[in-house]
């Protein structure tokens, strides 16, 4: 499926090895597409600042949410810190090669 897909998004959690996202990223890029690797649901709440040992690895640190999860969920557009993660993503996906 990887393979015909537009956009290839891995994402993480911060319970996920590093090294692992980082195969993963390597394993899929062999099928024609540089995925995006993210951090979801990282204890810092800043998007563009990820924890030090995602640092090289994740394009994306997305914060720790239930209520922008919840709102996501429901069909609505996430809030704060989520939303504008999201909205990272989504500029991410449309300018990736």
């Amino acid at each position: 499926p990887a393979a015909l897909a537009d956009r290839v998004v891995i994402v993480a959690t911060p319970s996920t090895e590093p090294a692992l996202a980082s195969v993963a990223a390597e394993c899929l890029a062999r099928l024609g597409h540089e995925p995006i690797v993210v951090l979801n649901r990282a204890a810092t709440g800043d998007i563009d600042e990820p924890p030090p040992d995602w640092d090289s690895r994740a394009a994306l640190t997305l914060p720790e949410s239930r209520m922008g999860a919840q709102l996501a969920l429901g069909g609505r557009e996430a809030r704060g810190e989520l939303g504008r993660g999201v909205e990272k993503l989504a500029d991410l996906c449309e300018t990736a090669p």
